[in-house]
């Protein structure tokens, strides 16, 4: 189980720790970007599971994606202010094969922070290589 606690700091700002690690952050939900906004969080959440699924699939099958980055950006309603497509832009430095490149956007979609999603979101895996 996952254990995380919130201490409200008052002005729309919270402190988060997460119980196993330690590590904490602050979220603003102001607008004035002081820190990440709670939205942010989400976002930052998903690309690294994204990236993380992605390399641990390179990794036990021989692909060189060191260096790889990736980009995402996110659609939102303007009048639900929800979250509707995330579309993610991955880029790597070396030379994959199609068929290795499919693979590894199939393995991106396999990431557990998006299995927790709303199915009616919708996300797209763009990937480039340049090597």
């Amino acid at each position: 189980m996952l254990k995380n606690s919130v201490k409200y700091l008052g002005n729309l700002i919270c402190e988060v720790s997460d119980e196993d690690s330690g590590f904490q952050i602050k979220t603003d939900a102001t607008g004035e970007n002081k820190f990440v906004s709670p939205k942010s969080v989400l976002v930052m959440s998903l690309a690294s599971c994204t990236t993380s699924m992605i390399a641990y699939f390179a990794m036990n099958h021989n692909l060189d994606v060191s260096g790889m980055e990736v980009e995402t950006n996110v659609v939102v309603d303007e009048t639900s202010h929800k979250i509707t497509k995330f579309i993610f832009d991955i880029t790597i430095p070396h030379a994959l094969s199609e068929v290795e490149q499919k693979k590894l956007v199939a393995v991106a979609k396999t990431c557990p922070v998006g299995q927790m999603l709303d199915p009616k979101i919708e996300v797209e895996h763009h990937i480039k290589c340049v090597g």
